[in-house]
């Protein structure tokens, strides 16, 4: 019960405008380091995505920026659409038209799913996107225009403090809720 507890806590916590506000002010527009990825994509299926087709587990579907308001997918599929586990084979490509391409739908994903919602900004969905997008960073972010950047930077910025501020609440409460458990326990006596 009080794990159920925490978690409808968490879940008003994050819903509420205040805290929107709160990431939004926290972000800076600024990204001072760009790695480079180490892992190749797949060109093939990067050619494919930029004509308008996403393949997840075997299961396609018409992808363009209209896939970020609604789709039928399954939700694994948005999940991995929403992850951009898709971005190395598009970077694979190397071309102008694919770096635009990225910036296009990363542009619609932060005007559509640029605040907190249970699906999106999960703690594993929002690990894998701010690593693929970092991972890709170099191909799509430094010769974009100053707007793009700054729009990019304050996102990428903001997910990764509700990133930082989840895993603070998770790991507080998996603290008490194991000292909890140990404190119940016979066997806790005997260690005292």
């Amino acid at each position: 019960m009080y794990r159920f507890l925490k978690a409808i806590n968490s879940i008003f916590k994050f819903r509420n405008p205040f805290y929107n506000l709160f990431l939004e002010k926290s972000a800076s527009s600024d990204i001072f380091f760009t790695p480079q990825s180490l892992w190749t994509g797949d060109s093939d299926n990067g050619r494919k995505i930029t004509d308008g087709f996403l393949s997840f587990h075997n299961e396609t579907s018409h992808f363009d920026l209209s896939t970020w308001k609604k789709n039928n997918s399954s939700k694994l599929w948005n999940q991995k659409l929403h992850s951009f586990q898709w971005v190395d084979d598009v970077k694979d490509l190397g071309t102008n038209k694919a770096r635009i391409f990225l910036r296009k739908n990363i542009l619609q994903w932060i005007e559509l799913h640029n605040r907190w919602d249970p699906q999106n900004w999960d703690i594993i969905i929002l690990s894998k996107r701010i690593c693929n997008l970092l991972g890709n960073i170099a191909f799509f972010y430094e010769t974009a225009d100053e707007s793009f950047q700054k729009n990019f930077a304050k996102s990428l910025n903001k997910q990764a403090i509700h990133l930082l501020t989840s895993l603070e609440i998770k790991k507080k409460t998996m603290t008490k809720y194991l000292f909890q458990r140990q404190s119940s326990s016979p066997h806790y006596a005997l260690l005292i």
